[in-house]
């Protein structure tokens, strides 16, 4: 999350047309952000999960009921990003192309 915020952050001091930059990163960017943010959730979810039952906290079926859990979002992760991935390559280029 830390890196896809500097490397975003970066592009966006050093673009001469920032409009141009929102055209492009807008349409996929509602996607993909909100699907970063869970993601980087869901991991510190399954640490706090692995490490409760590392230490004896949580029972096994506890652990693999997060797994099960967590299998399900990523799906859910994965059909976003693909959304977002189609999205940035066939339609966000189709708005920038104006700004060029």
């Amino acid at each position: 999350i830390a890196f896809n915020g500097f490397a975003l952050g970066a592009t966006a001091a050093l673009e001469s047309n920032p409009v141009a930059l929102v055209a492009f990163v807008l349409p996929h960017g509602i996607f993909e952000i909100p699907a970063l943010f869970v993601s980087g959730a869901l991991g510190i979810r399954l640490g706090v999960v692995s490490w409760r039952t590392f230490r004896g906290r949580l029972s096994r079926e506890a652990f693999a009921n997060a797994l099960e859990n967590a299998f399900w979002v990523l799906v859910g992760l994965g059909i976003l990003l693909a959304v977002a991935g189609f999205i940035e390559g066939f339609i966000s280029p189709y708005y920038w192309r104006p700004f060029v």
